[in-house]
């Protein structure tokens, strides 16, 4: 989501600017006129022919106009998206790639927490990710439900599952619904 925040305004701001800018304080990025890239250099793609077909004081005047869309709509998008939701932030340590990261042990406790999972479950919750961690045949798959299948269906050898508490966690977060309600 961070990633879709920085790509309008690297549309019409310095890429330095856009660059520099932390995930945190995306939203706190100057969108006035004043910090935009000049008339020459604000990405347009193919509308950029079109504009230079026009005469000059109408091309500038158009150029405006794209300007106020830009940065209305980037302001729009950095007020609206819950860029700063801890659910939303820590449930990215599922992707399969990120349990190599240090950082996804604290995630997945933040997320065990917004889960409202209780505290004794946090904990083996937390010691099933460590042991997670450290499994190396693992085939990532394009589904994140496949792969999570796949994983929690592992068994020790007794048959008992081998994440049973991870199990629940992995339950909890990929039934939160994840598409756009108003459309459906």
């Amino acid at each position: 989501m961070v990633n879709f925040t920085k790509t309008l305004p690297r549309r019409f701001l310095p890429l330095d600017v856009v660059i520099k800018t932390s995930p945190e304080n995306i939203n706190e990025i100057e969108m006035g006129i004043n910090g935009q890239l000049d008339d020459q250099s604000m990405e347009l793609g193919t509308a950029r022919r079109k504009l230079l077909k026009m005469k000059s004081s109408e091309q500038h005047k158009q150029l405006l106009s794209v300007r106020a869309v830009f940065s209305t709509t980037a302001m729009y998008l950095l007020k609206r998206l819950p860029l700063q939701n801890m659910l939303l932030k820590s449930m990215t340590c599922l992707r399969p790639l990120k349990r190599l990261e240090q950082s996804s042990v604290a995630a997945v406790e933040v997320l065990s927490t917004q889960l409202h999972m209780e505290e004794n479950t946090i904990v083996n919750i937390v010691d099933e990710w460590n042991v997670y961690q450290l499994e190396d045949d693992l085939e990532e798959k394009e589904r994140v439900d496949y792969y999570w299948k796949e994983v929690i269906s592992q068994k020790q050898k007794g048959g008992k599952p081998k994440y049973k508490f991870l199990l629940l966690l992995i339950k909890r977060a990929l039934i939160l619904p994840h598409g756009n309600a108003d459309v459906e």
